[in-house]
């Protein structure tokens, strides 16, 4: 028999814990007790329904289920921004949203039609799966294992079955085979997120969400970068007769980048060393490099430029050069101006484990640096790459940019703080800015100090420091520069297609005014853009590839790299199938959780509410 009503006070109690996770106040309880309608429990019960503590504590239990976390849960643990998935879960609460909308947006907000902000912010659920960065993991296990962990969610919160056995082996218990779950996993495995979380906050996919007096500008910014590239292919047509009059008397040594805010530029050609730049230890010399012969590292030895190149952590600059490793890929400095031994204000761009490309930039405050890595390899044993790199004096790591002939790495991993700049002198005069910290020793190539010699037998052409922030399209002219000048040595009447299309585009982007004026109003933009997603909220978010059919491979023993069968998107074969027209992506499968054939999800949600209020499901 149902026990008997509790006392009015016990009563208001148990209903304000049940529903708002709090207790009521001491004038709370007064007022309830002071209340003498019939219908004084049923008022109080919609009082609580309203308030807005109703679907933060609704919310609370549903972000256990979502494994909720505003950090990535591996390797070091970074913050990751996703508090306006948790905004969104309590506020669809407090609406009262229905429950299949629920379920839908969160699978599958961003693949509704014309998806609202609010719809795609929605789609956070799968983004709160635990993520990495470490070193040593490898990219396709990570997918596998992110896939994985969206089947076992989606398996435990919606139809309350622990799917997880069937990863390994056809399940003991439920009917569900490994291909079953593979077959689940194909709905997950299509999206846009890549495999490591670049120890960063905003890894992609991600919606930004401007802070109000942004908003309107990020609003009318893709409008007005579709008219600004609009522009810079127009100019192009109109300047092609242009580019073939220049290049009909253009020489090899007429192409070059501006030389705007160069302070080193040392081409190493020719068999000799310019004035100026010293060698420890004796040079030999390779025919083969992009320029001409080019200066080979020996064991112990580097190359000297002296006091130069030293900036401070608000100054942009960047540095580019040629590099062609040894056989055996000696990893090490390319060029560095930091102290030769210990840590110290500076900067350095370096390969490492095994051709990886890294910038690093450390302020005078000890432990204050940023570093950008490459994820993969970009230098090849005995083989010539352009590599280059870029700091935007902002002090924070998505300031820093690498380029590998002449292309930006979309793909890299940033770490560190943002930077701090020394204390000022005490004993200094108020009005008396205080100077940046004087970096410790020179600039040298393919090594901090003569006894290292780590890069030994690599060569190196065509070294340039800027104290500029170097666009896209002046690294892409300095790739180009050997091509360009090659084209420029042929005879203009045995020119190919090639050879004038590069000549073309050397000429607009660098020598043609109003080509190169569209070009940088488009920069303009992009850097207003990226200005204003840097200071706004982010969120993490599902993204489809659109070009790209979902589908998976069982993967025998659970093993990343032991394919078997190539399988669809399809759901356990023991459950209602997919709804008749179904798309096979994530909005099909939120459409078959939420279809009244499927008798589980109802259920297993039922039950679990009936276990947040009274303590033990039915």
């Amino acid at each position: 028999q149902p026990a008997a009503e509790a006392e009015p006070a016990a009563l208001c109690r148990r209903v304000f814990l049940d529903l708002t996770g709090l207790p009521p106040t001491p004038q709370e309880l007064e007022l309830y007790l002071n209340d003498s309608g019939a219908d004084r429990y049923e008022r109080l019960v919609e009082r609580l329904l309203a308030s807005p503590r109703y679907g933060e504590h609704r919310g609370r239990y549903w972000l256990d289920a979502a494994r909720y976390a505003d950090t990535h849960g591996l390797h070091f643990d970074n913050y990751r921004e996703m508090w306006p998935y948790r905004d969104w879960v309590i506020a669809a609460f407090n609406r009262n949203q229905p429950f299949d909308q629920f379920t839908i947006e969160q699978f599958a907000g961003d693949l509704l039609e014309n998806p609202t902000v609010e719809q795609r912010i929605a789609t956070g659920f799968h983004r709160c799966n635990m993520t990495t960065n470490e070193g040593g993991t490898i990219a396709d296990e990570n997918l596998a294992n992110y896939a994985r962990d969206r089947v076992e969610t989606t398996s435990w919160v919606w139809l309350g079955l622990t799917a997880n056995c069937a990863v390994c082996h056809d399940h003991k218990f439920d009917p569900i085979t490994t291909r079953d779950f593979y077959s689940m996993s194909a709905f997950f495995r299509n999206t846009t997120q890549g495999s490591h979380d670049g120890n960063i906050k905003d890894t992609k996919p991600v919606l930004y969400l401007p802070a109000a007096m942004d908003a309107p500008r990020y609003d009318a910014l893709p409008g007005e970068l579709a008219t600004a590239r609009a522009a810079v292919g127009k100019r192009r047509g109109e300047a092609v007769k242009l580019a073939d009059v220049w290049q009909a008397g253009v020489k090899p040594n007429d192409i070059d980048l501006a030389a705007t805010g160069l302070v080193v530029n040392a081409p190493l050609v020719g068999g000799a060393l310019p004035n100026g730049i010293a060698a420890t230890e004796p040079l030999t010399w390779r025919p083969d490099g992009k320029f001409g012969s080019a200066p080979v590292l020996p064991a112990d030895g580097l190359v000297e430029f002296g006091d130069t190149a030293d900036f401070a952590i608000d100054q942009p600059f960047s540095a580019a050069l040629w590099v062609r490793p040894s056989a055996t890929l000696n990893d090490g400095v390319l060029l560095a101006r930091s102290p030769a031994k210990g840590a110290g204000p500076g900067w350095e761009l370096s390969l490492f484990q095994g051709g990886k490309l890294q910038l690093a930039v450390n302020s005078p405050v000890a432990k204050s640096s940023i570093r950008i890595i490459s994820r993969r390899p970009e230098a090849k044993p005995g083989a010539w790459v352009h590599v280059a790199a870029t700091y935007d004096g902002s002090g924070g790591v998505n300031g820093l940019q690498l380029y590998v002939n002449g292309a930006p790495l979309a793909d890299a991993n940033r770490t560190g703080t943002k930077l701090e700049a020394a204390p000022a002198d005490p004993k200094a005069k108020p009005d008396v800015k205080a100077q940046p910290t004087k970096t410790a020793g020179m600039l040298r190539l393919g090594s901090r100090a003569a006894s290292a010699g780590l890069l030994a037998g690599g060569a190196l052409q065509d070294v340039r420091v800027y104290s500029r922030r170097l666009t896209a399209g002046d690294l892409k002219t300095l790739s180009q520069l050997p091509v360009v000048r090659a084209a420029a040595a042929v005879p203009p009447a045995k020119r190919n297609a090639q050879h004038k299309e590069r000549l073309t585009t050397f000429y607009l982007e660098n020598l043609d005014p109003p080509y190169v004026a569209a070009g940088a109003q488009v920069v303009k933009l992009e850097d207003e853009q990226r200005a204003i997603e840097a200071r706004s909220t982010i969120t993490h978010v599902q993204e489809e590839k659109m070009n790209s059919p979902a589908m998976a491979n069982v993967l025998m023993r659970g093993q990343y790299d032991k394919l078997g069968d190539q399988v669809t998107p399809t759901v356990f074969a023991a459950l209602s199938p997919l709804p008749a027209g179904a798309q096979q992506n994530r909005l099909g499968l939120a459409k078959w959780l939420v279809d009244p054939k499927n008798p589980l999800p109802a259920r297993v949600t039922m039950n679990r509410f009936w276990q947040e209020v009274f303590g033990t499901g039915l």
